[in-house]
């Protein structure tokens, strides 16, 4: 978080076409500082569930792996689609092997594997002495 406390971000959307718009469709964004679990249980019934749950570059299998496990749980439970991507391989198969833990059954193409739409930029990994890191240059896993 900045300094002051607070951030302000403004999201700039893709509208949805006339046709889209007259069917009910919509793009919905929505910001919370809590996490995925934290979120639902806060929303309740009036939850709506996603089409897709993407997590990019979340540090599940590492730094932040003592947050995600409840997410796991419900993510598996109430069958969202979902996607994980991570920084480098390591990430990948720790952050697979804790959605399989959760009972996720990963489908084979989305990882653990090299993300062919990652970032081409690399750099080199960071509290290591040897390896690379590319933004989400990893898929993790992948389930519905």
């Amino acid at each position: 978080m900045p300094v002051r406390g607070g951030l302000t971000q403004t999201t700039f959307s893709p509208e949805v076409c006339s046709a889209c718009a007259q069917r009910g469709r919509k793009c919905i964004h929505e910001h919370a500082f809590v996490t995925y679990h934290e979120f639902v249980a806060n929303k309740g019934s009036e939850f709506e569930s996603p089409d897709i749950c993407i997590a990019f570059n979340s540090g599940a299998s590492q730094a932040s792996m003592h947050t995600w496990p409840p997410t796991f749980k419900l993510l598996v439970e109430q069958k969202i689609p979902t996607l994980f991507t991570s920084f480098n391989r390591e990430e990948a198969e720790g952050e697979a092997a804790l959605l399989r833990a959760a009972g996720a059954t990963l489908h084979p193409d989305l990882g653990p594997a090299k993300n062919p739409r990652g970032s081409l930029k690399v750099g080199p990994a960071q509290m290591k002495l040897y390896g690379f890191y590319a933004d989400s240059g990893w898929l993790a896993g992948g389930f519905k």
